[in-house]
């Protein structure tokens, strides 16, 4: 679903990804997020704030944050 453009899919597959390809899960959720998909935000947020899966980015972890909670995603 996610290539198809389903964003929650890409949001899933994310998730999927997390354990065992971190760096895979957080080019789906930097996709996802750019296509104003708010969950994937919030969810890049922690993984760039924990150093999972990329390098530690508390500017870029702020920013989409930022992106999440504007639009009404409470986890943001």
């Amino acid at each position: 679903g996610c290539s198809q453009g389903d964003q929650t899919a890409c949001v899933d597959y994310g998730d999927n990804l997390e354990p065992a390809d971190p760096e895979r899960a957080v080019r789906v959720y930097r996709a996802a997020c750019a296509k104003n998909t708010l969950p994937a935000c919030s969810n890049l947020a922690l993984m760039l704030r924990d150093a999972r899966g990329a390098p530690k980015s508390l500017t870029e972890a702020a920013t989409v944050a930022k992106t999440a909670c504007d639009g009404g995603n409470t986890p943001g």
